[in-house]
């Protein structure tokens, strides 16, 4: 698996730029680095349910209850991203916002699926490496080049990666049916 500075690199060589031997190092490439590694790693996490950093928990309910509408409010892990779903008997029947660091809801109790800020590159996905890199390039590109171009080929590169990696993390889940009885037990 790729370090911090190979996937740093991967993504500064994308745009033709030198590479960097520490994330400390006394180079504008690297201060850009540094200041857009953890944005662009959990904005890159965001855009897909990575299999890797998906993670489970049932939620704690919140002190009191929300101001109105919902009867429930239940704190989101520290290390959530994006809630990818609820779990329920009947899928789609559990309306649910989330608003902050909250999820507010009409259940008592609550269990989801999450996308997990996962920081230990060791842990990453290959395809999500090449992911991060290619839209580190187009930091890289807008911050270190200025030239539209290049932050436009950055950008090409990126989209290309970033549906090719979906394409291939997608076939290692199985989609659930929805099953309605009433409609089934009809015939």
């Amino acid at each position: 698996m790729s370090s911090q500075v190979e996937i740093v690199n991967q993504g500064l060589t994308l745009i033709g730029d030198q590479i960097i031997a520490a994330m400390s190092d006394d180079n504008d490439r690297a201060r850009v680095a540094t200041l857009f590694f953890d944005d662009m790693r959990d904005a890159v996490l965001r855009t897909h349910p990575w299999g890797f950093a998906k993670t489970r928990a049932e939620l704690a309910e919140a002190a009191g209850t929300p101001e109105f509408d919902y009867t429930h409010h239940f704190t989101l892990p520290g290390n959530c991203l994006r809630v990818l779903e609820v779990e329920e008997d009947h899928p789609g029947q559990i309306e649910y916002s989330i608003e902050g660091r909250k999820l507010l809801c009409y259940e008592s109790t609550m269990k989801i699926l999450y996308i997990a800020k996962v920081t230990e590159t060791g842990n990453f996905d290959a395809l999500f490496c090449d992911c991060l890199s290619a839209r580190l390039a187009m930091a890289f590109a807008m911050a270190l080049s200025k030239q539209k171009t290049l932050i436009e080929m950055a950008a090409r590169i990126y989209e290309m990666k970033i549906g090719e990696a979906k394409t291939v993390d997608g076939l290692e889940s199985v989609r659930r049916e929805i099953y309605n009885q009433t409609l089934t037990g009809i015939r």
